[in-house]
């Protein structure tokens, strides 16, 4: 990623100044995001007159871009390499199904990839607290029960106190879950579009309905592998993991669609 930086526009995505310097530092998500949010905002101040010093504890636009291209682009790719996992595993209603572990370690990293991307450069995020407050409960609910419910978690689960977690079939219980889920990030990613909609056109309106977009076939594909592992006729599962698969297919073209956008 560095190099094909920077062979595009000749300087390191990330120079030896205070702001890489901060970022490097950072202790935690908010230290990171706040570095993020004080570079952009100098920069859109700096872009509106000729002062051409920028703020030194500040995130170049560039960088702040290439952040968010390279969260969306990684999300991207691990829906479309890892949709034949998916699939597969999906189509394995065993409960010792061994792509288990491998399909859940990949939709893990699309969604940490993508997630961390909004977190650090946000491109119009909630406005309503309590809205906005409740996706980041579901967002990370989702997480925790991904691997919660994945083979290693089962395993860890299965020694120690939380060992009443240990499921039979970790897959149904997961799906269970994973699709109850669905309704509360589903009300959120529709208020969102709503607080869209009152917006003015913008490249910044644009990515954030890309990635609710993004978001709302997600949900789909959730609620298709959820139908897909609970049919045990090999004949008609074979429908709805095929819908998943698809919604992988439209989650890559957008999430790159997002990526290239920005």
């Amino acid at each position: 990623m560095t190099i094909l930086f920077k062979i595009a526009r000749s300087q390191a995505p990330f120079p030896d100044n205070a702001t890489t310097r901060a970022l490097i530092d950072a202790q935690d998500w908010d230290s990171s995001s706040a570095a993020l949010n004080r570079g952009l905002s100098a920069t859109e101040a700096d872009s509106s007159s000729d002062v051409k010093e920028k703020s030194d504890l500040g995130l170049s636009q560039e960088v702040g871009q290439m952040i968010y291209s390279a969260g969306h682009a990684l999300a991207g790719f691990v829906a479309f390499t890892g949709n034949f996992l998916f699939f597969a595993e999906a189509m394995d209603v065993s409960p010792t199904n061994v792509l288990g572990i491998p399909s859940a370690i990949m939709g893990v990293i699309g969604a940490l990839a993508a997630g961390g991307a909004d977190f650090l450069v946000a491109k119009m995020p909630i406005e309503n607290k309590a809205v906005s407050t409740m996706r980041t409960i579901t967002t990370v609910t989702t997480v925790v029960f991904k691997i919660t419910f994945s083979g290693p978690g089962q395993k860890y689960l299965a020694k120690g106190y939380l060992s009443f977690m240990k499921a039979n079939d970790n897959r149904k219980v997961g799906a269970v879950f994973n699709t109850a889920l669905v309704v509360p990030a589903l009300f959120c990613t529709c208020y969102h579009f709503y607080e869209l909609s009152k917006k003015p056109v913008s490249k910044e309106r644009s990515l954030a309905i890309i990635g609710e977009a993004s978001t709302m076939v997600q949900y789909v594909g959730r609620i298709s592998y959820y139908v897909t592992i609970f049919d045990l006729e090999p004949s008609t599962r074979l429908i709805p993991a095929s819908v998943m698969a698809g919604c992988n297919v439209v989650m890559f073209g957008l999430e790159t669609a997002g990526a290239l956008i920005s």
